[in-house]
């Protein structure tokens, strides 16, 4: 099985911690996670804003109809592709409030590339780690890692 990454999907991610989102309950158990700490970071450092977004998140709108709508536009342009009916039976006036352009104005600045790019090494070497462990018996990953820390 291969999982891919929808740069649609982490675009929203950013976009959503952003916004009023990042202070609610529901995000705090996230907050001792190295990506979320970095993106963290990057949103401070960066501060790309979202008032759209924003103003939808008040009015109670549910992420699950905020990550259809972005998968139903194309990439990098986000221009929208078709969307699924139920969004505007759900959401009336979704599909025109112009969150995809406000996306599309950051996603053209070119910072989320670079912060992607500069993610992509931490990434690949955790894939690779994991297929040099890949069968091997836990009991001699663990003996190679304990004598490693015997040698500090």
């Amino acid at each position: 099985m291969k999982v891919e990454s929808d740069k649609r999907i982490r675009l929203m991610a950013i976009a959503l911690m952003t916004t009023e989102l990042k202070s609610s309950k529901r995000q705090r158990c996230h907050k001792h996670h190295p990506l979320y700490l970095e993106t963290e970071d990057f949103i401070q450092g960066k501060r790309p804003r979202f008032h759209e977004l924003g103003r939808l998140l008040r009015d109670g709108i549910s992420s699950y109809l905020l990550f259809t709508y972005i998968l139903s536009h194309s990439w990098p342009d986000l221009e929208p592709v078709v969307f699924p009916p139920f969004l505007e039976r759900y959401k009336p006036g979704l599909c025109k409030r112009g969150v995809n352009t406000e996306l599309r104005q950051v996603v053209r600045t070119g910072i989320l590339e670079e912060f992607w790019e500069n993610q992509a090494s931490r990434w690949k070497l955790k894939k690779t780690l994991s297929l040099l462990l890949q069968g091997t018996p836990l009991r001699e990953q663990s003996r190679v890692f304990l004598e490693d820390l015997k040698q500090i």
